[in-house]
């Protein structure tokens, strides 16, 4: 089966989910796209408080042209179903998995809640981010994810 082709982002704008004021600055920004980090650029008791706000801009979010982007907490987290939970919206484009080096490992870790959250976004597509190197070689065969991926 042949995939269409998936559009590559050449500039990709990522916003600490936990700050209002660099969410705020992102509205007139004119990367291709805007990624909401709730991950690394968050601290751990700000969690809650960035799904929040990251739900209330996905919501009022001035894409024109640009897609929005999620990066939730890492597939082993405990966090990964509650960011999901809040963030997965229409509106969102896709989400970008952290540290996955390769498709197995996606495959095997990746919760049902992406499945899930998935089908309560039509048209939003999962896509990894690799955190080593050795990730990058599958990454043209495999980087969507099918079980997610609306068919078209």
């Amino acid at each position: 089966m042949t995939r269409a082709p998936v559009p590559v982002p050449r500039s990709m704008l990522s916003v600490p989910g936990s700050s209002e004021r660099f969410i705020g600055k992102a509205r007139d920004v004119r990367a291709d796209a805007i990624a909401f980090d709730l991950e690394d650029s968050v601290a751990p008791r700000e969690k809650v408080t960035a799904r929040r706000l990251v739900a209330v801009a996905l919501a009022d979010f001035p894409a024109d042209g640009r897609e929005l982007w999620v990066r939730p907490n890492a597939l082993d987290s405990d966090l990964l179903e509650a960011d999901l939970d809040a963030v997965v919206v229409p509106g969102l484009h896709g989400l970008h998995l952290p540290k996955v080096d390769d498709t197995d490992t996606l495959m095997a870790e990746a919760p049902a809640a992406i499945t899930a959250g998935a089908s309560a976004c039509p048209g939003a597509g999962c896509y990894r981010l690799h955190s080593q190197c050795s990730g990058v070689y599958d990454s043209a065969e495999n980087s969507v994810i099918p079980a997610v991926r609306p068919r078209a």
